[in-house]
C-alpha cells in the first residue's frame, strides 16, 4: 500500500493546489485495519445515538440520529478513534504543511444513511443534504470562538481540515463538495436555515464552480478553514460514512479546552 512516506504522495502539485484551490485529494493513505476498526467504532456508535434518541421521544432528533449523524470528540470516546487521529499517515501530513508543532482542534463522525428522494423535504430532518458553508462560519458564529487567539484563529493558513472516508463517498451517496480557490476570500455571506440558534448556516454565494470529492475508503480530501464545502443527498443503498478532523499550530485556545491536545511536538508524535 502507498503511503505518505512515499515521495510521490505529497508532491509539490498537491501542495500547490492547497494553495491554488484550498484543497487536495490523496490516494488511499491508511491501512485496511485502522480504516475497519474506525468503521466499527462509528456503526456501534451510531446504533447507541439511535437507541438514545428514539429513547428521548424526540421525533426529529430520532430522525436525524437514523439519516444524518454528526458525533464529535471520537478521540475521547474512543481509543481508535483516539489513534485514528494520530495515525502516521496523518501526521506525515501535518508535519509537511503545518510544521513541527500541531495540535488536534476537532474531530467527528459523519453519517448519512440512504433515504428515496420522494420522502424527502428540503431544510427538514428528512433531508440529509448539508448546505454550502465554512466551516469558520459555524466556528466564529458559536461557542467555538470563546478563549481563541484571533491570530492563530482567524489566520487562513494556521489549521488544516482532514475529511477521511470511511466507506466509499461518491455523488449518488451524498459526499462531499467543495468550491475550488474560494478559501482566498475570507469569510463570505451565511444565513441561518430553519431554527435561528440550531438551525444550519447556508452560504449565499455561487456555487457553480464546484467539484466532489469521490473517494475510495482510506482516501482524504485535506482542505483549508476557508474553503467553501457542502454535501449532497444519499440518494444511494448505502451508509456514507467519513471522519473530518481539524488541526492546527498550537495557541489556537487561550484557555484549558476539551477540543484541544498536542499530536505533533517537535516533530514527534504525543501519544
Amino acid at each position: 500500500m502507498t503511503t505518505l512516506a512515499s515521495p510521490d504522495v505529497l508532491t509539490q502539485l498537491r501542495l500547490r493546489q492547497l494553495d491554488d484551490d484550498g484543497y487536495f485529494t490523496t490516494p488511499v493513505i491508511f491501512d485496511e485495519a485502522s480504516v475497519n476498526g474506525v468503521r466499527g467504532e462509528f456503526l456501534r456508535m451510531w446504533q447507541e445515538q439511535i437507541a438514545r434518541a428514539d429513547a428521548s421521544g424526540n421525533k426529529d432528533e430520532a430522525r436525524y440520529a437514523r439519516q444524518r449523524l454528526f458525533l464529535s470528540q471520537l478521540d475521547h470516546a474512543s481509543p481508535i478513534c483516539d489513534a485514528f487521529c494520530r495515525h502516521p499517515a496523518i501526521l506525515e501530513v501535518l508535519g509537511q504543511i503545518l510544521g513541527p508543532d500541531v495540535d488536534i482542534t476537532w474531530n467527528q463522525a459523519i453519517m448519512k444513511a440512504p433515504q428515496a428522494k420522494e420522502t424527502t423535504q428540503p431544510g427538514t430532518a428528512l433531508d440529509n443534504t448539508f448546505a454550502w458553508h465554512q466551516d469558520m462560519q459555524y466556528a466564529v458564529a458559536g461557542d467555538y470562538a470563546k478563549d481563541t487567539n484571533p491570530e492563530i484563529f482567524l489566520a487562513p493558513n494556521t489549521g488544516l481540515t482532514l475529511w477521511i472516508a470511511i466507506s466509499r463517498t461518491t455523488v449518488d451517496n451524498g459526499t462531499l463538495w467543495v468550491l475550488p480557490g474560494r478559501h482566498k476570500e475570507g469569510l463570505l455571506k451565511h444565513t441561518r436555515q430553519g431554527d435561528p440558534v440550531k438551525g444550519e448556516w447556508a452560504g449565499e454565494y455561487d456555487t457553480s464552480y464546484r467539484v466532489p470529492a469521490v473517494l475510495r475508503p482510506g482516501q482524504m480530501i485535506a482542505f483549508r478553514k476557508y474553503l467553501p464545502h457542502g454535501s449532497g443527498q444519499n440518494v444511494s443503498n448505502e451508509n456514507r460514512l467519513a471522519y473530518q478532523i481539524g488541526y492546527s499550530v498550537p495557541g489556537l485556545k487561550t484557555a484549558p479546552s476539551r477540543d484541544v491536545s498536542p499530536v505533533l511536538r517537535g516533530g514527534k508524535p504525543v501519544r
